[in-house]
């Protein structure tokens, strides 16, 4: 991505958002990776351009470390809407707040976990 964003003088505007909708088995996943840009392009065929992407109504956590822990978060935060009654209706969306390199700690790693819950209560 990051290459295909350099080619086309594309800049990203903030950081990465991603989401996983299935495990798929055969080490394959269905994720979405959400990309914020500084233009709208035309993507091929298999992307797709959202102009706005907002989460409204969400729990959200902070997890600091390595990304091999995130899992505690999730049931963190699943917990939370359990015991307080709400109904999730999204994926967790996971915004990387500050992105390591290759040479990078894991353990300085960060990132917002958001899930959205109706806002209607009973």
């Amino acid at each position: 991505m990051e290459s295909y964003l350099e080619s086309n003088q594309i800049n990203r505007t903030g950081s990465i958002i991603t989401t996983t909708y299935d495990i798929l088995g055969n080490n394959m996943l269905d994720i979405e990776i959400l990309v914020p840009i500084d233009k709208v392009i035309n993507l091929p065929l298999e992307y797709k351009m959202k102009p706005v992407f907002k989460i409204t109504n969400a729990v959200y956590a902070r997890h600091k470390g390595n990304p091999a822990l995130l899992q505690g978060v999730y049931s963190e935060i699943l917990e939370y809407i359990h015991n307080y009654g709400l109904q999730q209706i999204t994926t967790a969306y996971n915004v990387t707040i500050n992105e390591i390199s290759l040479e990078g700690n894991v353990d300085e790693l960060i990132i917002d976990v958001y899930i959205g819950v109706s806002n209607n209560i009973l």
